[in-house]
């Protein structure tokens, strides 16, 4: 199943491999404190009136912090990324 969304990582290539654990869709990123910004988009239209959004979380994944979010009416940013390092 290809996700209507990827992700950029600054250096590295477009990230389209996200994992799923109940319901959420995540994937861990190597050296996160080497990592200031990224880059969200759409590949495909989502259903109107919905957005995906974007949270980061350190072990043990007990609290995410939301980073921003995209939608078909902005279907592409770049956020900072605020990893407390």
């Amino acid at each position: 199943m290809a996700l209507p969304f990827a992700l950029v990582v600054p250096g590295q290539p477009v990230i389209t491999n996200f994992e799923c654990t109940n319901g959420i869709f995540h994937i861990d990123v190597e050296n996160p404190k080497k990592i200031a910004n990224i880059c969200l988009f759409l590949t495909d239209r989502i259903p109107d009136n919905y957005a995906i959004a974007v949270y980061f979380s350190l072990p043990p994944y007990n609290e995410m912090q939301y980073i921003g979010a995209i939608a078909n009416e902005k279907p592409s940013d770049h956020f900072s990324t605020g990893f407390p390092f």
